[in-house]
């Protein structure tokens, strides 16, 4: 059967398992192209914002290039009963769960979403497509997906592979349709299969099989794990130097990307990505970089915390006394709905949103200031907090620009807030003529200074 053909009819649909950051933004680039699909997720508060036409990503609109809310309208349905993904017109499955928890390998959920697949009864006339975009430990492929559906009925009911994604979700430039995407299946046919299907929103996909392409994306992300902990080591090893610098400098030579060190290595998915490679690994024990980056990340965690000095409870409350009076200041009175309203030091009136956001300031402040201390460069506290508000409300101060409020927003960013102290106002108010014949006597000493 030809799978293309029959999405772009109509005839057949797209099934998602998995609505975050791939799962979804696969709907909506093979909706943007006129397929049809269902998502699933068992996170309602996912579903309930996909259904109202929002994103629960962050600045989609803008990485897309569109606005998804008419997509989702028309070509899109969601559902956290995983019953309706086994509809019979649902032919095409991409696997998108997460394949990690707590920084560590986690295979829980596909060997879930496979056993939910092996109740379907494809023929080899109409068989299923099954692509996994997530990340995999090697092996998992064979150990996880082949064996639970079935290796007798994979090539034949199910036709399956391994996608796995490379956009990069703050840039709309590195996209799911320019970017070069590596893509394999169990048999030739197979990836040609897939090659037709990811075409629709894919211009350049490179073909391999399924084992080699599982080992592609944990190789690629832990490559980028071994040079950021040297890029850290090396901070570390020189403090009186710019290590900043000498890797900027250093990234000239044609063969060497750039790297920063900074706190940690980069998200969870790249020093997870070498335990994946450590993890599916034959010979473990031959991956001696790939070990020691990993060790370096646990000992320099270790550390951090050893070298932690004791905090007395003085120093703590007037830290938290700070961070408070930094939410009731006037710098983001502005942010008054964004971050809510409370009695000091007592967040107990705050929404569970606007305590998390708040905790998000807090944690990407210190985040902020380890970095900085990395390089030497120590900040103050109001000086991490701004920084750290600056990037967490960047959401809600675009949708405050879109809604027509720019210019209130950008008097009170400035701090333009300074009111007359009250000795001021005395003065004014002493000042101001009272009665009518205080009026005329005022303009009439007016007239007279400029010669009336």
């Amino acid at each position: 059967m030809n799978f293309k053909r029959e999405l772009i009819d109509g005839k057949i649909k797209l099934g998602v398992w998995g609505c975050g950051y791939i799962g979804f933004t696969s709907i909506i680039n093979f909706a943007k192209e006129g397929i049809y699909s269902i998502g699933y997720d068992v996170n309602k508060k996912i579903i309930k914002a996909i259904q109202t036409g929002e994103s629960h990503i962050p600045n989609l609109d803008f990485w897309i290039g569109y606005h998804i809310g008419l997509l989702v309208d028309k070509m899109v349905r969601v559902t956290d009963d995983w019953i309706d993904m086994t509809e019979k017109d649902v032919r095409v499955h991409l696997i998108a769960v997460p394949t990690e928890k707590g920084g560590e390998p986690w295979l829980e959920p596909l060997q879930d979403v496979m056993l939910k697949l092996r109740e379907r009864m494809p023929s080899a006339k109409k068989p299923d497509l099954i692509m996994i975009e997530s990340t995999l430990t090697p092996g998992a492929f064979e150990d996880v997906v082949v064996k639970t559906l079935g290796k007798s009925r994979v090539g034949k009911e199910f036709l399956v592979g391994i996608a796995p994604r490379r956009d990069w979700f703050d840039s709309p430039e590195k996209n799911l349709k320019a970017l070069p995407r590596v893509i394999g299946g169990t048999t030739p046919e197979t990836s040609e299969v897939m090659k037709e299907v990811l075409g629709i929103v894919c211009d350049n996909l490179i073909v391999s099989d399924a084992h080699t392409v599982e080992l592609v994306k944990s190789v690629e992300n832990s490559i980028f794990h071994i040079c950021a902990t040297y890029a850290c080591q090396l901070a570390r090893a020189y403090p009186d130097v710019d290590i900043a610098e000498v890797l900027r400098l250093a990234s000239t030579h044609w063969r060497i990307p750039l790297y920063f060190p900074s706190v940690g290595t980069g998200g969870y998915c790249i020093p997870v990505s070498s335990k994946y490679v450590r993890d599916g690994a034959l010979k473990p024990e031959c991956l001696g970089l790939t070990n020691e980056a990993i060790m370096s990340e646990l000992n320099e965690l270790k550390q951090k915390a050893t070298e932690l000095p004791a905090v007395s409870k003085a120093e703590q409350d007037a830290l938290a006394s700070e961070i408070s009076g930094f939410f009731d200041s006037d710098q983001v009175k502005f942010y008054g709905e964004f971050y809510g309203k409370s009695k000091g030091s007592d967040w107990g009136s705050l929404t569970q949103d606007q305590y998390n956001r708040r905790g998000k300031v807090t944690v990407v402040a210190d985040q902020i200031a380890a970095g900085r201390a990395l390089q030497g460069d120590e900040i103050t506290n109001a000086e991490a907090l701004e920084a750290a508000h600056t990037i967490v409300s960047s959401d809600f101060l675009k949708e405050a620009v879109s809604n027509g409020i720019k210019a209130s927003l950008k008097k009170r960013e400035t701090g333009i807030t300074f009111k007359p102290d009250s000795q001021a106002r005395k003065q004014e108010e002493e000042g101001k003529p009272k009665t009518t014949a205080d009026i005329i006597k005022k303009a009439q000493e007016k007239m007279s200074k400029i010669g009336l």
